[in-house]
């Protein structure tokens, strides 16, 4: 089926799968190579479209854009009287700078000499998180483009899963060898917790929580097509060679998942999954409800036994490990707290795209010391570093997204088509529970698996308007 689809869609397939390898793409150079690569075949499904998106697609991905665009304006030198109307912080900041270094030509501070001054607090910054932003941007877009045709997600969602597996199996080679080495950099030492191309082991957690969703969709479909629908014949080698391969996938991406110790990756894929099957169980007969339950149940079952097998320290272990204290009064609840105040002193505009490194200090408390480049919290770091503005235009994307991946799940074309709306639904659900307690939305391999993801689904035809 492979040699039906077209090389745009396989070369938006191959950065998937080679997105994460890199560290996650999170350093400037793979990361500069991926949004160069992202928009490249960006411009090719858009040259080579077969029909406008859908108008909420285009919406959201406009929504998305400005992000982007308000953080490279964030970044501009701006009139001091109207940036002071807009974020007087920044105002009293760069003329406090201005007062203790003297005035400096050209810089975006001299807010007393020029009267200008940028609304951002380190404007380069903003500048390079603008850049960061135009990659799920394009990969939305792209994925979009090419998401109509059913051979083109089927692609696109066999190539997260083979990300996914290849980096589960990277994570056991590393803890099978006791390396702590990858590509012949030494990183921190985690224990025996899996991080696979990440630095981070719950980076990776999250990269497999968008895995894990399309995983559970195409189980869903399986089960549904195959045990449900029933297959040519009705015999159970045809049933198991259905159903067999992406309940495969399910259990060794799960699997992974636990062994990265990610408590909030747990917590996050058992909700996305609830919200999916209340979906799936929201519609149907009775009959297919029950086989869908037995079959999740069969599923987790076995996924504990795999687990318990390993006896490996995973999520199980650290999170029953884990005191209520430690949970809900740790550092990174008094580090959100404090970037919360970071957005009371910046509400309209932020303190700018990408500056959290440098704002953090105008509210760090001491009980919390150290160098802090992200605040553990996506959702607050974004709304510190952009304000009203930003959440806004957020909301709006994220609202006409919901609106088209609800007509997509009530109304797709084919069951499979559904599946994929569900898999986005999932996705999104994980990734924003994950979201309140860690920062892996900043590494550009888990920005790219999520907008692809989100963008096929969202362009799956309707077989009838709502």
């Amino acid at each position: 089926m492979i040699r039906h689809v077209r090389p745009r869609a396989l070369a938006l397939a191959a950065l998937l799968v080679a997105a994460p390898l890199p560290f996650g793409s999170v350093a400037p150079g793979p990361a500069a190579i991926l949004l160069v690569a992202t928009l490249a075949v960006l411009a090719l499904a858009l040259w080579t479209a077969e029909g406008a998106l859908p108008r909420e697609l285009g919406l959201a991905a406009a929504a998305l854009a400005a992000i982007a665009l308000l953080g490279g304006l964030q970044s501009l030198p701006a009139p001091a009287a109207g940036a002071n109307l807009v974020a007087p912080e920044s105002v009293r900041l760069a003329a406090q700078a201005t007062a203790v270094a003297g005035p400096q030509s050209g810089s975006a501070a001299d807010a007393a000499g020029g009267s200008f001054v940028a609304l951002s607090l380190a404007p380069a910054a903003s500048r390079s998180a603008a850049l960061d932003w135009l990659l799920p941007t394009a990969g939305f877009l792209a994925a979009a483009a090419l998401g109509s045709s059913r051979r083109v997600r089927r692609t696109l969602g066999g190539a997260l899963l083979l990300a996914a597996t290849v980096q589960v199996v990277i994570g056991v080679a590393q803890w099978v060898s006791r390396s702590n080495t990858l590509w012949g950099v030494a990183l921190v030492d985690m224990g025996t917790r899996l991080r696979g191309s990440f630095v981070n082991p719950n980076h990776l957690a999250l990269f497999l929580e968008i895995a894990l969703a399309v995983a559970f969709a195409w189980t869903w479909w399986a089960v549904r097509r195959t045990v449900m629908g029933g297959v040519d014949g009705g015999r159970a080698e045809d049933r198991l060679l259905g159903v067999g391969p992406p309940a495969v996938a399910f259990l060794l991406i799960f699997g992974g998942l636990v062994l990265t110790g990610s408590r909030a990756a747990l917590l996050s894929v058992l909700v996305a999954m609830t919200v999916q099957g209340v979906v799936i169980g929201g519609g149907g007969s009775r009959r297919g409800r029950t086989w869908l339950l037995a079959g999740g149940l069969a599923l987790g079952a076995a996924g504990a036994v795999a687990i318990a097998a390993l006896g490996a320290e995973g999520t199980f272990t650290r999170l029953t490990a884990s005191s209520i204290d430690e949970l809900g009064s740790g550092y990174r609840v008094e580090a959100a707290g404090a970037t919360f105040d970071l957005f009371r002193l910046f509400p309209l505009a932020g303190s700018g795209l990408g500056t959290f490194q440098a704002a953090f200090p105008l509210v760090q408390p001491p009980t919390i010391p150290g160098f802090w480049r992200h605040a553990h919290a996506d959702w607050i770091e974004f709304l510190a570093t952009t304000g009203i503005a930003g959440a806004a235009l957020l909301g709006i994307g994220l609202f006409f997204y919901g609106k088209r991946l609800r007509q997509v799940i009530l109304h797709g074309e084919r069951s499979e088509g559904r599946a994929a709306g569900l898999a986005a639904l999932g996705a999104l659900v994980a990734v924003a529970i994950h979201s309140f307690a860690d920062f892996g939305m900043t590494l550009p391999a888990n920005a790219l698996a999520l907008a692809v993801v989100a963008g096929a689904a969202g362009a799956t035809r309707l077989e009838r308007q709502p």
